[in-house]
């Protein structure tokens, strides 16, 4: 339409370095119950790599789920990138949730962390919080959701109400980068 051309010219002239994109399918999840079998299903669908990073990834039923789909993949052939938040998986790590994961072939886990006693840097404020699944380049969510039970009703208490996105279009390719340009990094 004139009015979406006039707005899309408009916004490339303050985002320059960062221009509109148009062709994009987005739909909105709420909680856990709607997100997590959306990403469980991308994720067995997963046939070149998967990328997710997360600021917390439960040691519980959800991150277990998560991560051992995540290994069967990786056992498949499948390229697995895991980058998760130390700060924020402070437990999981505390239960060495992890342990079982590291030696699988084609699975790599980072942690997101800016604290290292050797370099005597401590950075407890300088966390990632981002939460991104990108799977094959083809699909993505991103949104509030962490991997976690609290996102879905438990034992009486009512989940946590936070959204997620699921994505197709060229903001997948904008999420993917934002995902390398992290897993550099660390």
């Amino acid at each position: 339409t004139p009015l979406g051309r006039d707005l899309h010219h408009a916004m490339d002239q303050f985002l320059k370095e960062d221009p509109l994109l148009g062709g994009n399918a987005i739909t909105p999840l709420v909680g856990g119950e709607e997100a997590y079998p959306l990403m469980l299903d991308s994720i067995r669908a997963a046939r070149h790599h998967i990328h997710l990073q997360t600021f917390i990834l439960g040691a519980d039923e959800v991150g277990r789920r998560f991560m051992d789909l995540l290994a069967a993949k990786a056992r498949e052939g499948v390229t697995v990138r895991l980058m998760y938040d130390s700060f924020g998986s402070t437990y999981a790590i505390l239960r060495c949730f992890f342990r079982p994961y590291r030696h699988i072939p084609h699975l790599r886990l980072v942690p997101w962390t800016q604290s290292n006693v050797f370099k005597r840097r401590f950075q407890v404020n300088l966390r990632n919080h981002r939460k991104v699944l990108v799977v094959d380049g083809r699909e993505a969510f991103t949104g509030g959701l962490n991997l976690a039970r609290n996102n879905l009703e438990h034992e009486g208490r009512p989940a946590i109400r936070d959204y997620h996105f699921h994505l197709r279009g060229p903001i997948v390719q904008e999420l993917q980068y934002a995902f390398l340009r992290d897993w550099h990094f660390m």
